[in-house]
């Protein structure tokens, strides 16, 4: 597009079929830029961006529904596509979420979810309950790195948690 006219006034002449879909003759400058800056925040707000996945004012509303049904589901054998049906978006858009909430995966919060009600088990203990049995049951099938986690997340080993 080529510019003419002066700093107060201007004329933009599409030189194809594809630029003449907006054009904008003899606006007064200020007119112009208050257009586009209308313009860009209406889109922003109404359209989902591509950058952030979802619609402004949602990421909250998103956040809620997708900690609340990881909460209420962690023995689940989850994927980030349950998560995200749950929270009513797409996965990408689910991901965005929780880095830009969290600065975390839903992955690895669904690990810590599970890592605490573990926890809460060793710490209830009671007759039968053992390490091996517990992380299994909330879906850590590796116990060596789930000692290694939960040691990371606690400060000791979950046998020290169970012994009291």
């Amino acid at each position: 597009m080529a510019l003419t006219g002066t700093p107060e006034r201007f004329d933009v002449r599409a030189r194809n079929r594809e630029e003449s879909v907006l054009v904008l003759l003899r606006l007064p400058l200020g007119v112009a830029v208050e257009l586009a800056r209308t313009t860009t925040s209406t889109l922003i707000a109404v359209f989902p961006s591509p950058m952030t996945g979802l619609p402004a004012g949602t990421a909250t509303a998103v956040m809620r529904r997708a900690t609340a049904f990881i909460e209420d589901h962690p023995e689940r054998p989850l994927t980030v596509g349950d998560i995200a049906a749950a929270a009513g978006v797409g996965i990408r858009a689910l991901q965005t979420a929780f880095r830009r909430d969290l600065r975390i995966t839903p992955t690895t919060y669904l690990r810590r979810v599970r890592l605490d009600r573990v926890h809460q088990e060793l710490l209830a203990g009671g007759p039968g309950v053992t390490v091996r049995e517990t992380a299994r049951r909330w879906g850590f099938t590796n116990l060596g790195r789930f000692a290694a986690e939960y040691r990371a997340a606690y400060g000791r080993s979950p046998g020290q948690t169970l012994r009291g």
